[in-house]
């Protein structure tokens, strides 16, 4: 296979990233183009830690990024590769999925610009900004609405666990981003911008350039 245009995507929770990587698929379409989620690479969390409310889910050491990275340079030399199938609904592994490799390779998650070994891999690095208003918002209507959790209890993991990592981990991270979308801007005028920088920043055989920026 020819080299794998490697599009990483990174935001805050419910800033819109998987909502951008599916468009960007239909996009190219799912013959050419494929999306690996972090969230599949969730650490498996002790009875006890999720029972207790303890689990926390939006730091680094929540992700197997071994395993990320390592399907990620699979799919990037051209090799279908297995991955976890996680199921939020149960804080649980599912199973397992196997991912074909395509031309287009899409990877989105809360630290995607955050890992060294994933920064070199991508040939354009999008961080999805949103106000945190909006973002609050959003994180309680899905935990609510989505995983049935109370509102106390998604209040509780917003202020304590989901608002310092962001802080922490996240917010960090966009200054290795090549572009900067808003989370609240039309999906069309998102993905036109994307399509646009990967245009700019093409060599003249049409290959993309690594490490733009």
């Amino acid at each position: 296979m020819a080299s794998v245009l490697t599009i990483g995507i990174a935001g805050g929770t419910c800033s819109g990233k998987s909502t951008l990587a599916e468009r960007f698929v239909a996009h190219v379409g799912a013959d050419d183009c494929v999306c690996v989620g972090l969230d599949e690479f969730y650490r498996q969390q002790s009875d006890e830690a999720l029972a207790d409310g303890s689990a926390n889910f939006d730091v680094p050491e929540a992700f197997d990024f071994e395993e990320f990275v390592t399907a990620i340079d699979g799919l990037r030399q051209g090799r279908d590769v297995v991955i976890p199938r996680y199921d939020r609904s149960i804080s649980r592994i599912a199973g397992v999925t196997t991912i074909r490799a395509r031309p287009v390779l899409i990877v989105e998650g809360l630290f995607v610009l955050r890992d060294p070994r994933v920064l070199e891999m991508i040939d354009l690095g999008v961080f999805i900004d949103i106000d945190p208003a909006v973002q609050r918002e959003r994180r309680m209507a899905r935990d609510i609405g989505a995983y049935g959790r109370s509102a106390e209890i998604s209040h509780h993991r917003y202020e304590h666990h989901v608002n310092p990592a962001f802080v922490e981990f996240v917010a960090p991270t966009k200054a290795n981003a090549h572009l900067v979308l808003s989370g609240t801007e039309e999906i069309e005028a998102s993905l036109e911008r994307c399509l646009e920088h990967l245009e700019r920043n093409a060599r003249a055989d049409g290959t993309p350039i690594r490490r733009v920026g």
